[in-house]
């Protein structure tokens, strides 16, 4: 039994939570739930005994097994077979043992060690070990053909898969699992559903995947407000319990707040006349009150003032009518192809879904047209217009080391008051832009990346499972970003919700061959003549625009240079005052026009003066 008692965890000076108690039996099944940054995964840490809380304490009783899974699970140096089997040491102690003896049974010594051995294998599960091993390497989408490769040469989602398998071989007493389902596919999810089913194992698990938690749990704790409510019920009946809940809470505190009104305008009014010995009575009773009902409506004031995540990502406008062309493809590391494709072409305001297995390419893929890699063979050209970002589903662009703000600015001239408006639609306050990445969640971390993707104006997203970590609210406003967004889209996505709404273009990939638009690669696929003289290769960062005078109107005239300039060359742009500073190794250019600004807002001021001269002539 796992018990934790009055637990405290402070995380950069804030409390995230405080006297959090909570008790799981093997067989148990807790569904662990709360907004991005409530200190989920930290919780987390301190019931597996990993980190140490700042208050109370933790205790495994009756020598329970534990085994907690990590959002970003990476592997160790050995084959995928041994990484998983590597949770089953005394199997295979067992095993190794059981087959020395059995060259020495004439020995009556050896004979009765063999026996005990054998008796203790099977009881511990030994007999069907391989068979638990192949069952969950193939239900998470790992082919026989990955078992015998480097773990460590899978890519991070992958590895995370071989950690999922490895923990549920283990059969361990409890089992703590941090967003799971992240890099599953649908027939993953299914199949990691039933398993957990049939487990008898004590779980808890983080996840925001209303299905499968209702399907997986029991119970739902909810940690949110620097505390942690438990609902004897899966995840949507506690949801509807918990709304029920606030709702009640929410008209208690809306009475409250009425009634102070009413009793400090009764308390104004009569203070000085003939009744303000009775303004005195009610003034003591409203202060009596108030101390019974200051956390009701602190709760209620906090409640009016919190603001929802605003996720913003710009128009997407502007780029030729074609922003991405390629020659025939063959993307991978090293020299692996793991992916080819025919010619591709990417036109502005497409939305494209890649499709494929666990383990198809699709990241690759994606970081191949971002620029982000090269391909193994063939050319990817941008518009000289086009300006891409691309948002990598592990965070790997994000330095632990590096302050939220630091991250945003990235050493880039920005205007600091603008960056930190922009951090505030994504939910990060003033207290928190100067947390080092290292400490926020999964689900910060998507924010903040995404914060920094939409510096970048860009016309072009390549995103790879976006909505991985996020949390239900602000899964939603992002989905209501992307749907509306009128720019070019290539995504790979297990979300359905997401796909559907996109009404995107399926590109899939299959056995190593990407089918786009109609077409699979052929031997005999050659590039266009015109491409590589066409536009940019891509990575190319965009010239911003510059003014170079003005165009009869007192705006400035604004023109844009050829985009041939290398990702890591230096760029001079001139910012308010004549100062000039440069730009390196930016993703895409950020846009900042004060001088733009200015003209228009002379030229509004002169149109008003102009319509209240001719109102008064008339």
């Amino acid at each position: 039994m796992l018990r934790a008692q009055a637990l405290s965890a402070i995380r950069g000076g804030d409390v995230l939570f405080k006297n959090v108690s909570l008790t799981v039996r093997p067989g148990d099944r807790v569904a662990l739930v709360g907004p991005n940054g409530a200190g989920k995964t930290t919780l987390l840490s301190f019931l597996s005994g990993e980190a140490e809380p700042e208050g109370g304490k933790v205790t495994r009783e009756g020598g329970d097994s534990l085994i907690a899974l990590k959002q970003e699970e990476r592997a160790g140096k050995g084959t995928v077979w041994e990484e998983v089997t590597s949770g089953i040491g005394p199997i295979l102690e067992l095993e190794r043992e059981i087959e020395e003896l059995s060259t020495r049974l004439d020995d009556p010594d050896a004979y009765d060690r063999w026996a005990a051995a054998e008796e203790e294998f099977g009881r511990i599960g030994g007999y069907d070990y391989r068979h638990r091993v192949e069952e969950a390497l193939t239900g998470l989408g790992l082919p026989e053909e990955t078992w015998e490769r480097r773990a460590q040469e899978l890519s991070g989602g992958q590895q995370t898969r071989v950690a999922l398998a490895r923990a549920l071989v283990a059969r361990p007493d409890l089992l703590l699992l941090d967003e799971p389902t992240n890099h599953l596919d649908t027939d993953a999810v299914k199949w990691l559903t039933e398993h957990l089913g049939r487990s008898n194992s004590g779980v808890i698990i983080v996840s925001h995947d209303p299905a499968f938690l209702d399907q997986t749990t029991e119970s739902t704790a909810v940690l949110d407000e620097e505390t942690l409510r438990v609902y004897p019920a899966p995840y949507e009946r506690a949801m509807a319990l918990r709304q029920a809940e606030k709702d009640r809470l929410t008209a208690l505190a809306q009475a409250a707040l009425e009634r102070k009104a009413t009793d400090e305008a009764f308390i104004q009014r009569f203070r000085a006349g003939s009744r303000a010995a009775q303004a005195k009575s009610r003034e003591r009773q409203l202060e009596r009150r108030l101390e019974q009902e200051a956390p009701l409506i602190e709760r209620a004031e906090a409640e009016r003032k919190a603001a929802p995540v605003a996720i913003r990502l710009g128009a997407g406008s502007g780029g030729g009518e074609t922003l991405v062309r390629t020659g025939p493809l063959a993307v991978g590391y090293g020299d692996k192809a793991i992916v080819r494709t025919a010619q591709l072409t990417l036109g502005r305001g497409q939305k494209i879904v890649v499709a494929g297995p666990n383990g198809a390419g699709k990241s690759t893929l994606l970081r191949t047209l971002a620029g982000d890699i090269a391909p193994l063979d063939g050319k990817v050209r941008w518009d000289e217009r086009t300006r891409a970002a691309y948002y990598a589903q592990g965070h790997e662009g994000l330095d632990r080391e590096m302050t939220v703000l630091e991250t945003v600015l990235d050493g880039r001239a920005l205007d600091i008051t603008r960056v930190r408006a922009l951090l505030d639609r994504f939910g990060f306050a003033s207290d928190d832009i100067g947390k080092k990445v290292g400490v926020l969640s999964g689900g910060e971390k998507s924010r903040l990346a995404l914060a920094r993707l939409a510096l970048t104006e860009a016309n072009l997203l390549l995103l790879d499972e976006p909505t991985n970590h996020l949390d239900p609210r602000t899964r939603a406003t992002l989905l209501d970003v992307l749907t509306h967004f009128g720019g070019a889209i290539v995504v790979t996505s297990h979300d359905e919700e997401l796909l559907d709404r996109l009404g995107a273009t399926t590109w899939t990939i299959a056995d190593g061959l990407l089918s786009a638009d109609g077409r699979t690669p052929r031997d005999d696929d050659q590039a266009d003549s015109d491409l590589p003289g066409w536009g940019v290769t891509a990575g190319t960062v965009p010239a911003p625009p510059v003014a170079t005078g003005t165009n009869g109107t007192g705006a400035p005239q604004v023109r844009r240079d050829a985009g041939n300039r290398g990702r890591n060359e230096p760029e001079v742009q001139r910012g308010k005052k004549g100062k000039t500073f440069s730009t390196v190794g930016m993703t895409a250019a950020v846009l900042d026009r004060p001088a733009i600004e200015e003209a228009a807002d002379k030229k509004r001021k002169k149109k008003i003066s102009r319509d209240r001269s001719s109102e008064g002539r008339r």
